[in-house]
């Protein structure tokens, strides 16, 4: 996106601080022309004190708008959602008003080979991108975890990356950590997501499963509408996704594409069932 387009999205917040740094270079002025001895003493403290009051509306305009911007949405959600709820709900409307990002865009591609043995290799690629719903930074976790499954083959991290509005993209470089609860994981330096930016993530992993077995996802944040794509499976497995939700799911391209129509929750599950077709 270049300058103008940047603009343009940040209008109304540019003509806001435009305003008061406007303001404050008024209060300067108004401060600077009070202590000329041309003017006499009741103007000079009039002048003055205007200055003053046109510095400080500048100064706590800039410094704690955003912060009370959000704070005000927050709490008026809260009370007019929250008094129409049971107590016992109240919480959860405090959690849902708590998030700071948001996953507009969740695609989950896997594919599945037979090895023998009663093994599976599972291949999976993520595709997301999760966008900055508060008006200031956010610090954002950079990390990808594949399980061991107790097989004679080793889970494996084949790629890992990230971008964030329109900087370079940034790809982790070096070998996974295997660690001591039998999994294998990356993890890089946490970014800062800025107000209104996206970040998005691209992850390729391996696992060796049992051919009757099961794999899920889940997230720290909202997903809106994830679709998980079952790109290949043997003809001899049988499989169906599984969402931990109850809207509707889109499954189009002969079964092989699943959307939810809704937006999973923080730790709620997407996945995949399969085990063999009866012989």
């Amino acid at each position: 996106m270049d300058i103008r387009g940047k603009l343009a999205k940040h209008r109304d917040r540019v003509s806001l601080y435009f305003g008061l740094l406007l303001s404050a270079v008024f209060g300067f002025i108004f401060i600077y022309v009070a202590r000329s001895p041309m003017i006499p003493n009741i103007w000079q403290e009039i002048v003055r004190d205007l200055g003053i009051a046109f510095l400080s509306a500048s100064v706590l305009g800039i410094t704690i708008h955003g912060w009370l911007e959000s704070t005000v949405v927050r709490d008026v959600f809260r009370a007019a959602i929250g008094h129409v709820l049971p107590p016992e709900l109240r919480d959860e409307v405090h959690w849902i008003s708590s998030f700071k990002c948001i996953i507009t865009r969740c695609v989950c591609d896997v594919s599945i080979e037979d090895i023998g043995d009663g093994i599976v290799k599972l291949t999976q690629e993520v595709d997301t991108e999760m966008k900055n719903i508060t008006t200031k930074s956010q610090i954002v976790k950079r990390l990808f975890t594949k399980d061991e499954w107790g097989t004679c083959m080793e889970s494996q991290i084949l790629d890992y990356e990230y971008k964030i509005g329109d900087r370079e993209t940034v790809k982790f470089s070096g070998a996974p950590e295997r660690r001591k609860d039998k999994t294998v994981q990356i993890h890089m330096d946490n970014v800062s997501l800025p107000a209104g930016e996206i970040i998005r993530t691209f992850a390729r992993g391996v696992e060796y499963r049992r051919n009757n077995d099961r794999f899920f996802d889940e997230w720290i944040y909202p997903v809106v509408r994830p679709e998980l794509n079952i790109r290949s499976i043997p003809e001899s497995i049988e499989y169906f996704a599984e969402f931990s939700h109850d809207p509707p799911i889109s499954v189009i391209q002969n079964g092989r594409r699943h959307i939810l129509e809704g937006t999973l929750m923080p730790h709620q599950k997407m996945g995949l069932r399969w085990f063999p077709k009866d012989s």
